[in-house]
């Protein structure tokens, strides 16, 4: 699990997908306890999971991919509200989570 980059004091964690195989109620846990371990340091956290983006302080939304393998690129950069509002690719990809 994550733990580990957060406790070492690692430079930059980066954590890809830490969550992918927890439930929605287990997935919030981690990433608040990330933010409050990662407090006054950046730490990358990748998902596709957009439930949570909100505890992010600072969202990067890419397009096609990884950026290395497929040629990906970030397309948008903000705080939640600012991307949902903008009307761009991430509001498009919360959408249908809100519309539910």
């Amino acid at each position: 699990m994550c733990g580990r980059a957060l406790y070492r004091r690692t430079p930059l964690p980066i954590l890809d997908e830490t969550t992918s195989r927890t439930d929605a109620r287990g997935e919030h846990a981690v990433l608040l306890r990330i933010r409050r371990t990662a407090a006054g340091r950046m730490t990358v956290v990748v998902t596709h999971q957009l439930e949570n983006t909100p505890l992010a302080d600072r969202v990067l939304v890419m397009d096609k991919g990884r950026i290395v393998v497929d040629k990906g690129r970030i397309v948008e950069h903000g705080r939640y509200e600012e991307l949902v509002d903008a009307g761009g690719l991430f509001a498009e990809l919360v959408a249908p989570a809100n519309d539910r």
